[in-house]
């Protein structure tokens, strides 16, 4: 039995003189599989593969590759006396009855073993004995990277890729569509970049690849990671606030005679938000086939409607129309955590569906890959801090709580309803806001009734506020209610004399002594241990709302005395008010990098991708949203002994949300080891692809119906509030250099009434905000004045401030984009 082993061990024993068996081969497992598995995925060796995926499909996985790789050592220093054929292989691993099926793997091994790629016309690759220490990364770095090469690696950045980078970036390396799924700060940039590098050295240059971020602020840091990892790459940046588009990656050189046009790149490699490049697709400005590979970053967004989702529909559209796969991008997905679903209380087969239904919308035939066997080496990269729980006890006994929630249950009374939730549970404003839309449907709508709906509303959000923040921000959200700023002719009696109770109600709060927040206390407390003048943390603070962000950064920038230097992040677009534009997010990222700041005050804007190495606390304040969204803030703690925080309200609906999401991510663990393997998973996912298609088709057949249907019979804007004519849908224009509405037409301005705006706003594309329109009847906002810097001025209307009347019928719409009618465009 020894001399067997001895002989097993021998990198002179040949398969001829010793045929293994299944329990050897697993014996030497570990030691074979972490050598020469990634020589293998460096050398390209597509065969092995081959080998491998028919290998697994019935007999022990690991097994199989020790063989494959065993021979792989012995083939590539081929001395002459152990010179080992396809025979001899195919013979060994059928006497150990690791594969039944050798006879059909032979002829695609045997002509990849003739090609130069194996080495037969060169020199002979000579790889390390048994007994050498070299590790995986280093042989890969000897066998693929050539740092003269164009798009090689850095030499200088390649050092300090690690093995379980090489491990999770093997699918890649052989061409498959895949998931890398690894912790935040694992370095999944590094892993693409290894896919990427080698990508273009195989297509020689010709691929174009696209790597796709979900938020702007990423695109220049990705690109900047990209740009030092890959030699001699053209890299472009692309998002909604730059000039250029996604075309401008390909330039057209020629047209053919038969109609076809010639492209040249102008870029290797293009970071951009994914919307940029679905406008170019769904414009025809670039076509799937012309890209050769996308990279997805935070790949769990691909769902539903989303821009990545609406991505992959058309790359599922040409597929399944008989599209050439070799024509189509490859696909490469990277996250940090998969995601349960939307479930509020999901089961494991369920989160089974959610992840498979992943796997189909990325065309993830080649699955997910997680580290299996560089584990330890992983866990000693990444740090994942723990957040420790502070609760506070609830402030719904005080004084404001009880003037407020006194006034609001008179309004119920006149609005006839009753409801068991909370006063200043999110639950009752979204009862609320679903009773003012079904009256707002209504074909004459009870303008009173909608008032009062609307002040309730404004009630619940001003208890929200101060239940997290300052008596003064809670206080600033009924004196900000636009019933209160409106003509008193344009009102009723009855929204006459409710502005007057408001009134009276606001001179009673302004009244009331101030009393602190335990909340804001507790944070105080906090950031106030950890900003110690002897330490030098740096740290975010997560918010849910830009109002929150704006007033925690304004309370500790007033309170505290440690050298705490805050700014605030929020989103560029939406509410002109509390955004941040992308120059100065990016400006602030830059501060905290370098330490000139060393705090920020931040929505969920900077919960996914952001690199601060450095950034050793994170503070969840009042912010507790899905089981991803916890796994990605943890991840911006970068540093070695990071920690987390949670303050939250004790006993309330984010406590216990927090709960729900820990067993979420129980779950998505649990629900890995029923994801199917190989050619189960493609059957599963052609399946799910079908059904995927064929709901969209319905949504497209039902939206063109629509369309029609608008356009036959007319459409018709109406004030949302009063009801009251405003235009009819003919008269609204695109304006396309601003992609926004407007209504040009005169009698339009008799129609509505200006009012300054109480914060005007002055955006980079010249566009100045300074004045709102409200309905001349009824005082309801309807948008605003745009002023350009050629003098050129537009009423800018806003479409869920309008009804829409179509064949009679009353709807209501979120979104220009739904309402079924296909406005003129103007450029001027």
């Amino acid at each position: 039995m020894a001399t067997e082993e001895a002989s097993l061990k021998s990198p002179r024993c040949s398969p001829l003189q010793r045929r293994p068996t299944l329990a050897q081969l697993q014996t030497h497992m570990h030691h074979f599989v972490t050598k020469w598995e990634g020589v293998a995925i460096a050398l390209n060796l597509d065969s092995t593969g081959n080998i491998m995926a028919l290998v697994r499909k019935d007999f022990n996985r690991d097994g199989a590759e020790v063989c494959c790789m065993e021979f792989l050592r012995r083939w590539l220093n081929r001395k002459e006396q152990d010179l080992v054929t396809w025979d001899v292989l195919l013979k060994a691993l059928e006497d150990v009855e690791l594969i039944r099926a050798a006879s059909d793997i032979r002829k695609s091994l045997e002509d990849k073993m003739k090609t130069e790629q194996f080495g037969l016309t060169k020199e002979p690759i000579v790889l390390p004995s048994e007994d050498d220490s070299v590790s995986t990364a280093k042989c890969a770095e000897q066998a693929v990277i050539d740092p003269s090469q164009k798009y090689a690696l850095h030499p200088e950045k390649k050092k300090h890729i690690r093995n379980y980078q090489w491990e999770l970036a093997a699918p890649g390396l052989s061409g498959e569509n895949y998931i890398v799924n690894a912790p935040t700060g694992s370095g999944k940039t590094q892993v693409a970049a290894i896919i990427i590098s080698d990508h273009l050295q195989k297509t020689k240059g010709s691929g174009l690849v696209f790597f796709l971020v979900n938020k702007v602020p990423l695109a220049q840091q990705q690109k900047n990671e990209l740009a030092s990892l890959v030699m001699g790459a053209k890299f472009d940046a692309i998002t909604g606030s730059t000039a250029n588009s996604c075309k401008s990656a390909l330039k057209n050189v020629s047209d053919s005679s038969d109609g076809s046009t010639a492209y040249e790149k102008n870029s290797d490699i293009v970071v951009c938000t994914a919307g940029c490049l679905l406008n170019s697709l769904e414009q025809n400005e670039l076509s799937m086939s012309q890209i050769s590979l996308i990279v997805i970053d935070e790949c769990h967004h691909t769902h539903k409607n989303t821009p990545y989702a609406k991505i992959m529909y058309i790359y599922l559209k040409e597929m399944k129309r008989g599209q050439d796969i070799e024509r189509l991008p490859q696909i490469v997905g990277l996250t940090a955590s998969l995601g349960a679903g939307g479930s509020s209380k999901p089961e494991l087969m369920s989160t089974v569906n959610h992840i498979i239904n992943l796997c189909a919308m990325m065309n993830a035939t080649g699955g997910i890959k997680r580290v299996k066997h560089n584990v330890e080496e992983l866990s000693m990269h990444t740090n994942k801090p723990e957040f420790i729980l502070s609760s506070c006890k609830t402030r719904e006994n005080e004084p404001l709580f009880c003037l407020i929630e006194n006034e609001m249950e008179k309004l119920q009374k006149v609005a006839k309803f009753s409801c068991s939730f909370a006063k200043c549970s999110q639950s009752y404003e979204t009862y609320v806001v679903q009773l003012k839309e079904k009256q707002l449907e209504e074909n004459t709508s009870d303008r009173d009734l909608v008032s009062t709906l609307e002040m309730l509303a404004c009630l619940c959000k001003t208890l929200q506020v101060c239940m997290d923040l300052r008596y003064e921000d809670a206080i600033s959200v009924i004196k900000e209610q636009p019933l209160l700023h409106s003509n008193c002719d344009t009102q009723s009696p009855y929204e006459q004399k409710l502005s007057l109770e408001i009134q009276q109600l606001i001179s009673k709060l302004d009244a009331l002594p101030i009393v602190e927040n335990p909340l804001l206390l507790e944070l105080k407390r906090i950031v106030e241990e950890q900003f110690s003048p002897s330490t030098n943390h740096r740290g975010i603070i997560f918010v849910p709302t830009r109002k929150h962000a704006s007033s925690v950064c304004s309370y500790l920038s007033s309170q505290l005395d440690c050298g705490v230097k805050p700014l605030v992040v929020t989103g560029h677009s939406g509410s002109l008010e509390l955004r941040t534009p992308v120059s100065e997010q990016e400006e602030a990222i830059k501060k905290l990098r370098d330490g000139s700041c060393n705090l920020l005050v931040s929505t969920s804007i900077l919960e996914e991708g952001l690199n601060v190495p450095a950034c050793n606390l994170v503070i969840r304040y009042q912010y507790v949203s899905n089981e991803i969204a916890k796994v990605q803030t943890q991840g911006r703690a970068r540093a070695e002994e990071s920690c987390g925080f949670t303050v939250i309200s004790s006993g309330s609906e984010k406590q216990y949300q927090d709960l729900m999401n820990d067993e979420k991510l129980a779950l998505v663990t649990e629900a890995m080891h029923y994801i199917p393997p190989g050619s189960l998973l493609v059957r599963k996912l052609e399946k799910q692809q079908d059904k995927i298609l064929k709901e969209q088709q319905v949504k497209e057949s039902i939206r063109k119906s629509k369309v029609a249907e608008g356009d036959s019979y007319g459409i018709s804007l109406l004030c949302k509030k009063c009801k009251e004519f405003a235009c009819p849908g003919s008269d609204v224009y695109l304006l396309t250099f601003a992609s926004a509405y407007v209504v040009t037409d005169e009698y339009f301005e008799e129609k509505f009434k200006v009012k300054e705006h109480p914060r005007p706003t002055h955006i980079p594309n010249g566009m100045s905000r300074t004045h709102k329109l409200h309905c001349a009847n009824c005082d309801h906002e309807w948008g605003v004045i745009g002023k350009w810097t050629n003098s050129q001025e537009y009423p800018l209307i806003k479409c869920p401030q309008f009804s829409f009347k179509i064949n009679g019928q009353i709807q209501n719409f979120k979104k220009w984009k739904d309402v079924p009618f296909t406005p003129k465009s103007k450029s001027c």
